[in-house]
């Protein structure tokens, strides 16, 4: 187990994407979101093919999102973002720095030693955002970005009342009256809301799901 976790560690990135187009970001900002969620890393700006600017930053999602609005909005076009962990690696880090930086004198590719590159995941999550937003826009279902950017991510977002259910071991029933009509919900103790024969994860979403628009 020891020897499993320490070559787990010896490695300095764990995944990146490179030179997305800012449209990337921009369409499908919340997909990404989470993949950084809350990770530490390096990121770096494009412009017309050039690197105008690098952040160091644990932070990166919120600069990021800062950079469509501040002095650097119109200077780039492209990103690439490299996730990274907490060990140290005068190898891995030179290959970081070769490919963010690009100098033209040593242009080469060195590769990472145990990092996944997420543009095929990218790819596939953003095949399966589009057809779960058609699925939803056909049924006449309310779409929430970040929810479906969680679904198809993660398996799903974690129901919010999941954390007010642990008294209540086998789950709970919840009502609401609408145009005069009374609606009964299963709540399970994992927080998923059963309706009509739907799963939802938030009490809002049920709601909508009756009236036919979102409520809070």
């Amino acid at each position: 187990m020891g020897k499993s976790s320490s070559k787990i560690k010896n490695f300095l990135v764990s995944e990146y994407l490179e030179f997305m187009s800012d449209e990337v970001f921009n369409k499908f900002g919340s997909i990404i979101r989470n993949y950084i969620k809350d990770k530490p890393g390096i990121y770096a700006l494009y412009k017309d093919n050039k690197l105008v600017y690098v952040g160091l930053a644990s932070d990166m999602l919120n600069r990021l999102k800062t950079h469509r609005i501040d002095r650097h909005s119109e200077k780039w076009d492209r990103f690439s973002i490299y996730l990274t962990t907490d060990s140290e690696h005068l190898r891995e880090l030179e290959a970081l720095l070769l490919r963010v930086a690009m100098p033209k004198s040593n242009f080469q590719t060195s590769k990472f030693t145990n990092a996944e590159n997420l543009e095929k995941k990218l790819k596939a999550d953003i095949k399966e955002y589009q057809q779960k937003e058609r699925e939803y826009l056909f049924k006449g279902n309310i779409i929430d970005e970040e929810e479906l950017a969680d679904e198809v991510t993660t398996g799903g977002r974690t129901p919010i009342i999941k954390k007010y259910l642990k008294k209540f071991r086998n789950g709970l029933k919840i009502r609401m009256e609408y145009k005069k009509q009374i609606y009964t919900a299963r709540v399970q103790k994992n927080g998923k809301i059963h309706l009509k024969g739907k799963v939802f994860t938030s009490p809002s979403l049920a709601a909508a799901e009756i009236s036919g628009h979102a409520m809070d």
